[in-house]
């Protein structure tokens, strides 16, 4: 398998408005607001980044700024909750287009959590759901692994885990997570310096 490159490097002391990664929500099927404030908190969480590392930015059904028309890309990637589903693949929660374009089936996943008598923790499950398919987009990964949140296949273990906050990213996927994010930030400095870069292998599978 192909080695993945991973940032070794400090993180700089402050960050500027354009280090920050923007995630564009677009919001199709109506995700409550209180869900969707409880799932975007628990994502950052699980990605081990911060609201001043990643902003959402709302982009429909309401624009919040130009970043949206623009659309997503490499450098400001969607996250779209739609309803109905993957007719190829009619279980499937969520997928995701590396590297633009994580897709919750928001419908899907709420059928699910009151099948797992999980409503009350409907925010912490989606969340979950949000990092799993943004790890994929923001480490441009599109493998699982074994364990953890990026097991390719939710039973209810993974959903209990996930009402309580017990899923978790491997060292090595945070890791990359947090390449993407020092990639940015020195890309948008006006130092010559170069980041030492070293070699890491992809999860199991």
């Amino acid at each position: 398998m192909a080695a993945f490159l991973i940032l070794v490097a400090a993180w700089p002391a402050t960050l500027r408005a354009d280090d920050v990664v923007k995630v564009l929500v677009y919001n199709y099927a109506a995700v409550p607001p209180d869900v969707m404030k409880v799932a975007e908190s628990e994502a950052e969480r699980m990605l081990g980044v911060t609201a001043s590392q990643l902003e959402w930015v709302n982009c429909a059904p309401v624009s919040e700024g130009a970043v949206c028309v623009r659309g997503w890309s490499k450098e400001s990637p969607g996250l779209r909750f739609i309803n109905g589903f993957n007719k190829y693949q009619p279980t499937e929660l969520g997928h995701a287009d590396v590297p633009v374009l994580a897709t919750i089936y928001y419908e899907k996943v709420a059928q699910r959590v009151h099948r797992e008598n999980a409503d009350s923790a409907i925010g912490k499950v989606l969340g979950a759901l949000i990092a799993h398919e943004l790890c994929h987009v923001l480490a441009q990964e599109p493998g699982h692994s074994p364990t953890g949140i990026m097991t390719p296949v939710w039973g209810s273990a993974q959903f209990r885990a996930a009402q309580i906050g017990r899923l978790s990213l491997t060292t090595v996927q945070l890791r990359r997570i947090e390449s993407r994010f020092a990639q940015r930030s020195f890309a948008n400095t006006n130092s010559d310096a170069k980041p030492k870069l070293a070699k890491s292998r992809p999860p199991a599978r």
